[in-house]
């Protein structure tokens, strides 16, 4: 909570929008500039009315500054060389707040004497490029995706004047699409299924729109005599960010069972937003739509209240993903991305969950132990076909699931592990998609992955816009898959010498997979993937896929 001194404008709001204003208490000036003479800012305040921002008091939400915070200011008529500086707030006097020259910053100067000319401001100063003539002045910023839910350094304001009087007394007003989010539930942080891990916010609209990412600041061209954010025009065309994420210690900031947090959302009008609060059990509560049929107004604040975590959706996971330019199905538009990590299976005392560990090839189960213990947190990585539990270590055909095996698995939560442990679009691969990588992707085998001591398989992505999803080239994507070995019933051998990966289909009996192994005859790896059937009680590897 920042606290100290308030900005010259106040946000004011109803029916879920703002509207800025200003004083009519003016400060005293000493008249029209002089040509090369170094600019002077200000900043009104009212320290006697109004509290901290974000606490709304009387149907306002008031903005302070603290000392020493930055703002960038640019004037394209200053006659200094550098036609923009860093200024920071200081005390000033009671009734405002001063800006001085940061250190190491030569001072912008003013035009020719009673020439007005435009002074565009931006909090905080790092934030923004400015660019433009006068009449054209722009401001191009990033938000980012990630945020922390209690900083406001992403409460993104511009400030602005059109003057030719000094000291330029700067108008502010808040860009951003402000999200204030309340969960209330009295367990909050007394368990895993209570301590909130993630919030993610995104539009819920026909075709969503981006809340996060770059975009522009269009000042005005003349005078404002109330500035407020319609005083600005916006360009999100560039922006990329299909979510916001918010992790961090905030989240445990848990105060009378309530936790509140803030996000900043891209400066446009949404017709319905979408937030799903994680828990540390990978639970959710889903469908938090807010306001569907009263849109989020362009830069204004909003508070939303969540009601207790009990009884939450599993939802899957978020795991980063590699595109080799693999089409879905092996040909077409849709793109098949793969897992960067490997399905690993590990043993809860209620039963077994799964997930896709970061850098799992460091954990690689080697030895018959993983398979013989039933202890809670054992950890397997290679499974029986058609077996989602797994945890199936025999040799009887009808567990891998019947003596007549499906045709096709992939995506079937009853046979498919990927799907069934992960949930979303997670699946094993088709034949056709592992025909595809042997075809149009290179290999290299290494012995010690990024200084890992870990062996295996460097797949680099497709290089023939021909049969990419995208007829773009992806050989500059790669994807490690470290040589687990195989398993038969609880032993397992040729690890760190054999690649094999279970895929989804079968035929004649045996599944199909992929390998990548020791050519003996050549005392060499081959250098191409292959791909073959085998039966399906052998414990393989699974790297899932998602389109």
């Amino acid at each position: 909570m920042k606290s100290h001194l308030l900005i010259y404008t106040l946000l004011f709001f109803a029916s879920f929008g703002f509207s800025g204003c200003s004083s009519s208490d003016d400060l005293s000036t000493d008249g029209n500039s002089s040509a090369g003479r170094a600019v002077t800012f200000s900043a009104e305040t009212s320290l006697s009315k109004k509290i901290a921002y974000g606490n709304a008091n009387a149907g306002s939400i008031p903005i302070y500054w603290s000392v020493n915070d930055l703002i960038t200011t640019y004037s394209p008529q200053s006659t200094s060389a550098n036609k923009s500086a860093v200024y920071k707030a200081d005390n000033g006097a009671v009734d405002h707040t001063l800006f001085s020259l940061n250190a190491g910053q030569t001072a912008l100067t003013w035009n020719a004497g009673a020439a007005s000319q435009s002074f565009c401001s931006f909090f905080p100063s790092t934030a923004a490029t400015f660019s433009g003539a006068e009449g054209s002045i722009q401001a191009t910023a990033t938000l980012p995706s990630a945020q922390d839910g209690a900083s406001i350094t992403n409460a993104f304001m511009a400030g602005f004047k059109y003057t030719n009087v000094d000291p330029v007394n700067l108008q502010f007003a808040p860009l951003m699409n402000v999200l204030r989010l309340t969960i209330t539930d009295a367990a909050l942080n007394t368990d895993a299924a209570h301590t909130v891990s993630a919030i993610v916010i995104k539009s819920k609209e026909t075709t969503p729109k981006k809340v996060a990412g770059t975009f522009k600041v269009g000042y005005p061209s003349s005078s404002v005599s109330s500035l407020s954010a319609s005083s600005f025009t916006y360009d999100v065309s560039s922006a990329t960010g299909d979510s916001v994420l918010i992790t961090g210690s905030a989240l445990s900031a848990v105060t009378s069972g309530a936790l509140t947090v803030t996000a900043y959302l891209l400066p446009q009008n949404y017709g319905s937003l979408k937030i799903t609060v994680y828990t540390n059990t990978n639970k959710s509560y889903l469908s938090k739509t807010a306001f569907s049929s009263t849109p989020f107004a362009q830069s204004s604040m909003f508070d939303l209240s969540f009601g207790n975590l009990n009884g939450l959706a599993d939802v899957p996971a978020v795991y980063a993903k590699v595109d080799l330019g693999c089409p879905a199905g092996g040909s077409g538009t849709t793109p098949l991305y793969f897992a960067e990590s490997n399905l690993v299976v590990e043993k809860t005392a209620t039963g077994v969950k799964g997930y896709i560990a970061a850098n799992s090839w460091y954990m690689a189960p080697t030895t018959a132990a993983n398979y013989t213990s039933d202890a809670v947190g054992t950890k397997r990585d290679l499974f029986g076909w058609a077996d989602i539990t797994g945890w199936k270590t025999t040799t009887v055909a009808s567990d891998y699931p019947s003596a007549t095996l499906p045709a096709n698995i992939s995506g079937n939560p009853s046979y498919d592990i990927a799907r069934a442990l992960l949930g979303g679009n997670w699946r094993l691969p088709t034949k056709d998609e592992l025909d595809w990588l042997s075809a149009y992707c290179t290999i290299t085998w290494t012995n010690d992955y990024n200084g890992t001591g870990v062996k295996g398989l460097i797949v680099t992505g497709s290089s023939n816009t021909s049969v990419t999803y995208d007829h773009q080239n992806h050989s500059g994507v790669t994807l490690f898959l470290p040589a687990l070995g195989n398993r038969s019933e609880t032993l397992v051998t040729r690890s760190q010498w054999d690649c094999s990966y279970w895929g989804g289909t079968s035929s004649l009996g045996e599944a199909y997979y992929m390998v990548v192994d020791y050519d003996y005859l050549r005392f060499e790896m081959y250098d191409n993937i292959q791909v073959y059937s085998t039966l399906p009680y052998f414990g393989l590897g699974v790297r899932p896929v998602s389109e």
